[in-house]
């Protein structure tokens, strides 16, 4: 039977923004500096729905932790729009 290679002594990462993203995303940095009443603007309509579901995903990260950020994000015309209202 195959197994894995088990390894000792290797120290666990300390926990980032990554949360297991091979990097972070445009979006996800930008949501992060966003100070309240702040908003940027996507206007590539495959980048747009990236930036909503990075919205999501930051807002459920928020509210688990414990934060008190929220965003709200609507479509433009010219693409999609994410607040911080919170």
């Amino acid at each position: 039977m195959k197994t894995y290679k088990i390894d000792k002594g290797i120290k666990i990462p300390a926990p980032g923004l990554r949360r297991g993203a091979a990097r972070v995303s445009m979006t996800a940095t930008t949501i992060n500096m966003l100070k309240k009443t702040e908003s940027f603007l996507v206007k590539s309509p495959i980048e747009a729905m990236k930036a909503e579901k990075v919205m999501r995903d930051f807002m459920h990260r928020e509210r688990k932790d414990g934060g008190s950020r929220r965003f709200s994000a609507r479509r433009t015309g010219g693409g999609v729009r994410i607040w911080r209202v919170k």
